[in-house]
């Protein structure tokens, strides 16, 4: 279970982490930008949700980051709980990337 997305891995983590934060039925645990991970229970099991940077290529010209799902042991995984968490987070990460976007230029430019 994986979601690729065109945006760098702090904004991704960033809003990731906000999402779940604010999302029902989603007990938020922890998490560690050194490690790109977000800790959480949901549906009754224990996840990691999971940030890396996909490293530049032929392919892939821009920044991407790749989001999955894993145990906590960091181990991919393919529960229905994973897979609906994922389809949320899908639904919602584009505006929330935007979100965390618009705040960062605010925060440049307030440096100035």
């Amino acid at each position: 279970m994986q979601l690729t997305v065109q945006a760098g891995m702090n904004e991704t983590w960033n809003a990731i982490g906000q999402l779940l934060v604010d999302m029902p039925g989603v007990t938020w645990e922890g998490r560690s930008q050194m490690m790109g991970l977000n800790a959480v229970r949901y549906r009754g099991e224990s996840l990691l949700v999971l940030t890396r940077a996909v490293p530049a290529s032929a392919t892939v010209r821009t920044l991407t980051t790749e989001v999955t799902v894993a145990t906590q042991s960091g181990k991919r995984l393919h529960s229905a709980a994973a897979a609906d968490l994922m389809l949320r987070l899908a639904r919602a990460l584009p505006a929330e990337l935007e979100r965390v976007k618009a705040g960062l230029e605010e925060q440049a430019a307030g440096k100035r």
